[in-house]
């Protein structure tokens, strides 16, 4: 069965496949949480080595200065969320990660990739029985023509998702 921006927080998945732009995803999930979501847009194209997803996800999120540049502390830091500078400090438990041109992922080193696919499947599973409330999600966008062979990557690296559509009432758009 497929998703939708107002059926997302009922799925327990944390890995998402989509061809909705971001534009739609992060309008819609704005307009459904208000002000109970974070919503952070990633840029896949900037994260086709280890070094790079590093870097993207600082520059969003703003990982503390001990940051130690390797995937248990990129772990750490993303379930944390809440040191001092944080921009997810006082906010809300519910986290959307959009990642535009998820494709890119692809790029990553075939362990790096399996890693960081892991830890994006370990944040939702953790997150809810830690916080035990809100949701960690990570959205991964997608041009019709890529979705195959992101399927196919993370099919590859058994990984499980779920598609993410369009509501029936909504403007068709899917490019990331």
């Amino acid at each position: 069965m497929d998703v939708t921006i107002s059926t997302i927080a009922d799925s327990t998945a944390g890995l998402f496949i989509t061809r909705c732009s971001r534009a739609y995803l992060e309008n819609g999930l704005r307009e459904l949480f208000k002000d109970d979501c974070n919503i952070w847009l990633v840029d896949g194209s900037n994260c086709t080595s280890k070094s790079g997803i590093f870097r993207e996800f600082d520059s969003i999120v703003r990982f503390p200065p001990y940051f130690g540049n390797n995937w248990d502390a990129f772990h750490d830091c993303m379930h944390d969320l809440a040191w001092p500078g944080s921009a997810g400090r006082e906010k809300c438990g519910n986290h959307v990660f959009i990642v535009t041109k998820a494709i890119q992922l692809k790029k990553l080193d075939k362990r790096d990739r399996k890693i960081i696919l892991e830890i994006f499947q370990d944040l939702e599973s953790s997150w809810n029985l830690s916080v035990k409330r809100g949701m960690y999600k990570f959205i991964l966008c997608c041009l019709r023509e890529q979705q195959e062979e992101l399927l196919k990557m993370l099919w590859e690296a058994g990984f499980s998702y779920e598609y993410l559509v369009e509501e029936d009432n909504a403007p068709s758009n899917h490019r990331p």
